[in-house]
C-alpha cells in the first residue's frame, strides 16, 4: 500500500470511528428522552445501530409515527409488508399464524438516528418523544 493510500485509509478509518460516537451519542439521548412505553428493540449484539434509524418497540406503532409526523419528524414503521401482504405469496403455506411476526409489524418504529443529525433536530426528536403519552 503507497503512503498516501495508507494516510488515505487511516482518514477514512478515523472519520467512521467518529461517526460511530456521534451515532451512540444520538442513542444515548434518545433513549434517555423515551418514556416506559418505548422500548430500544434488543439485538444479540451490543452494536451500534445502522447508521440511519434506530428501532424502538411501542404499544401502538402508528400513533407514534403520527405523533412525531406531527411535530415534523420522519418516522417509519421498521418492518414493511410481509411476505405473505404480497398478492403473488398470499397462498404460501405457513406454519401457524405468525402472530409475533405480525404484531411485531405495527409495533417497531425507526426513529432518526445518523452521525449527521444537528444538535437542533435531535432535541427537536427528544422533546417530541418525552411529549409521547401513549
Amino acid at each position: 500500500m503507497s503512503g498516501s493510500n495508507a494516510k488515505m485509509l487511516k482518514v477514512r478509518s478515523d472519520r467512521l470511528k467518529e461517526m460511530q460516537e456521534k451515532v451512540w451519542s444520538n442513542v444515548a439521548k434518545l433513549r434517555s428522552s423515551m418514556g416506559e412505553n418505548i422500548v430500544v428493540q434488543k439485538s444479540n449484539q451490543d452494536v451500534a445501530p445502522a447508521t440511519t434509524f434506530l428501532p424502538v418497540v411501542v404499544k401502538d406503532g402508528d400513533d407514534l409515527i403520527r405523533h412525531m409526523g406531527d411535530r415534523g419528524i420522519e418516522t417509519r414503521a421498521y418492518y414493511g409488508k410481509m411476505l405473505w401482504d404480497y398478492p403473488s405469496l398470499a397462498d404460501v403455506h405457513r406454519n401457524g399464524n405468525l402472530e409475533v411476526s405480525t404484531r411485531l409489524k405495527g409495533n417497531v418504529i425507526a426513529l432518526p438516528c445518523h452521525a449527521m443529525l444537528s444538535d437542533t433536530e435531535l432535541s427537536k426528536i427528544c422533546d417530541a418523544l418525552s411529549d409521547y403519552k401513549n
